[in-house]
């Protein structure tokens, strides 16, 4: 008698394709260590995705409240000042001082939408720069002073033009200084997605690192620059 086989099949965020039921049963505890993976995998950029919220979060609290705090100051220098006639028009002439900010302070929000032929492919703009720290011609942002920053980079992506496969997409997070001009490597991060409609990857880095003055951080596309669609970076000092 011919024996029967069973096929079974995987789903395909497993990537693992169809397994025949009839091998040997060390290759199914492949196949269930390959899932646990995934969702292992799955996991981490969860927690990666509400680490980066809540940075963003704390940072956009933080605004609001220097920006209240500066607000509720000139409200009260209002209420309390009453100048007499006398010296009512020198008061026009001579408005107050600002209050003196700190120049050195790093807080910086970077977006970008990537468009075909363009060169390079990843082109920042300024949503927030608070002491005009980011480099246009090296498309890097400039660290103002000694100190720990964090940053945060997050891609999404997708794979077009193709029925079947993967599209890979590897980044790099460089830094150089002009008094040390070698180049080095700060993080790099590899991911994939499935070249099917509708089908979109996030991919989160967030990284606390000790640099010095002068020290210029800048994202580097080694592979996947088509498959982006939406992108933001930045950092603050901690």
């Amino acid at each position: 008698m011919g024996q029967k086989q069973m096929r079974f099949t995987l789903p395909d965020e497993a990537a693992c394709g169809s397994v025949d039921m009839s091998r040997d049963e060390a290759v199914l505890i492949l196949l269930q260590h390959c899932q646990d993976m995934k969702r292992q995998e799955t996991r981490l950029r969860l927690v990666s995705l509400l680490l980066l919220l809540s940075c963003v979060a704390l940072f956009v609290f933080s605004q609001f409240q220097r920006t209240s705090g500066a607000s509720g100051q000139t409200d009260q220098q209002t209420s309390a000042a009453t100048p007499s006639r006398a010296y009512s028009q020198q008061d026009r002439e001579c408005p107050a001082a600002d209050p003196p900010t700190d120049t050195q302070n790093l807080r910086i929000y970077l977006t970008s939408n990537y468009k075909p032929n363009r060169i390079p492919p990843l082109t920042w703009n300024v949503l927030f720069d608070e002491n005009s720290n980011y480099n246009t011609n090296t498309q890097a942002i400039v660290i103002p002073k000694d100190g720990t920053y964090l940053f945060y980079l997050r891609l999404t992506f997708r794979c077009l033009g193709q029925e079947t496969g993967f599209g890979l997409l590897n980044v790099l997070l460089t830094k150089w200084n002009p008094a040390h001009p070698r180049e080095e490597d700060l993080a790099r991060a590899l991911d994939s997605v499935q070249c099917r409609n509708g089908v979109y990857r996030t991919m989160s880095v967030i990284q606390l690192y000790d640099l010095i003055k002068g020290d210029q951080v800048s994202v580097s596309l080694k592979n996947g620059s088509e498959l982006i669609t939406h992108s933001s970076f930045g950092a603050f000092l901690t």
